[in-house]
């Protein structure tokens, strides 16, 4: 009985240092993370695009005037304000025309910006804003 009674103390013994120790038998249970509040959405900022470059006439004589126009579009969820720039160049002369216009929309919202123009310069003229390109010829009168 004595050889039986020894592993079996030595067992007791270990399991009951076990239990003493601090941590030993205690479970782990995850701390619960609170969830990430969902940020709320910042308003885009203002992006103005131009498009559909317009001369009308296309061809003037000096001293008359043509109708420049252009589409400006806020992408943008904001509302601000935009200058169109339109450059006109004389390719003869390499004078340049430069006016300005603001135009103040809301987000999502399209205007068109029109332009009188007019010279004594006869002569081909570039005419942009932006990106965008068009061409007027200005002849001499009769």
């Amino acid at each position: 009985m004595n050889k039986v009674f020894r592993p079996i103390s030595i067992i007791i013994i270990l399991l009951i240092g076990i239990l003493l120790t601090p941590g030993a038998c205690t479970s782990v249970r995850p701390t619960p993370v609170p969830p990430t509040p969902t940020p709320s959405p910042t308003p885009k900022s203002t992006v103005f695009i131009t498009s559909n470059l317009t001369i009308e006439p296309q061809t003037i004589r000096d001293y008359d005037s043509a109708v420049i126009g252009v589409t400006v579009t806020n992408t943008g969820e904001q509302p601000g304000t935009y200058t169109v720039v339109l450059r006109v160049k004389n390719n003869q002369t390499s004078t340049e025309d430069v006016l300005t216009q603001d135009v103040t929309l809301n987000g999502g919202a399209s205007r068109r910006v029109t332009f009188d123009y007019f010279t004594s310069l006869t002569g081909h003229y570039v005419v942009t804003v932006d990106q965008l390109q068009g061409f007027l010829d200005v002849q001499k009168a009769a």
